[in-house]
């Protein structure tokens, strides 16, 4: 049912937050970004702790230990960011 897509001007608009991945997917995104809409905008990484500002490592070429790590990150990525909206450090409005 969810397919990948280009993102969309109405994307900005629409959601609350949109993650990226890494600094080059953050740098394309803040390009195509409205400034109004630019606080919308971060590194998913930035919700793990220890790990903010850095990207996320793409596996596809290295063996499965790799994998296991994209997982590893993923799975703090997105307790930190459930946290965060837990504690109100970020709301679902996009103030955060």
């Amino acid at each position: 049912r969810h397919r990948a897509r280009r993102i969309a001007a109405k994307d900005f608009v629409r959601q609350d937050l949109i993650l990226a991945m890494d600094r080059q997917n953050l740098a394309a995104l803040r390009d195509l970004c409205p400034d109004e809409h630019a606080h919308k905008l971060q590194l998913f990484l930035d919700f793990a702790p220890g790990f903010e500002g850095q990207d996320m490592p793409d596996p596809y070429y290295g063996d499965a230990a790799g994998f296991d790590r994209v997982l590893d990150l993923c799975e703090a990525g997105a307790r930190g960011l459930v946290e965060a909206l837990r504690s109100g450090r970020l709301t679902p409005a996009g103030g955060g």
